[in-house]
């Protein structure tokens, strides 16, 4: 078991093990002084400019974070690589998930609009 968390202030997205082992998997201190957008790569050389919310897709061995630079993030796990899943028009506000028997469906709450981002990778507007 493991926890994934999101540092706002720093842009980064670390690992923490029921042991209290802590691993970086994205981000860098040293980039949150360079740049204030998102930074899409791999591992340290990825920023993620203040992540808001984010959930696991166990299936996928991946993270989704939404940023408030209207962003939905997809972390492979695996690789670490940052990619870019959808630009919002409006601030995205809260993300949740449910973990179906093969695949995980993702919720994306932004400004009045419910989104859900199937397992495929298409968004569609529920709204």
């Amino acid at each position: 078991g493991e926890y994934y968390v999101t540092d706002q202030l720093y842009g980064t997205v670390r690992k923490v093990s029921l042991k209290g082992e802590v691993t970086w998997v994205t981000g860098s201190p040293m980039l949150y002084q360079a740049t204030t957008t998102c930074l899409f790569g791999v591992g340290t050389e990825a920023y993620i400019s203040n992540p808001t919310a984010s959930v696991l897709d166990p299936y996928a061995n991946a993270l989704y974070i939404t940023a408030q630079t209207n962003l939905l993030l997809r972390v492979d796990l695996a690789t670490r690589n940052v990619s870019k899943v959808y630009q919002f028009g409006t601030t995205t506000r809260a993300l949740c998930a449910n973990n179906a028997s093969n695949h995980t469906t993702i919720y994306v709450a932004s400004t009045k609009t419910l989104y859900v981002v199937h397992p495929d990778g298409t968004l569609e507007d529920k709204t």
